[in-house]
């Protein structure tokens, strides 16, 4: 299980960033099951994938 204040920061800085709450969620997820156990590289690489399907990107204009 992780340490609430941590599950707290990680919500806070994906506030800050104005990502969406998912990807506070899958971030949480992804630690707790680090935590409970080795991953292998095939599990990390989802839970990688994961997070990045819900990160908010803007783009901006090419000058």
């Amino acid at each position: 299980m992780l340490d609430p204040a941590l599950v707290e920061a990680i919500s806070d800085v994906v506030a800050e960033e104005q990502q969406p709450k998912s990807v506070a969620l899958r971030l949480t997820a992804w630690l707790t099951q680090m935590s409970e156990g080795d991953l292998t590289r095939d599990e990390n690489t989802q839970f990688l994938e994961n997070v990045r399907e819900v990160i908010a990107v803007e783009v901006g204009d090419a000058d």
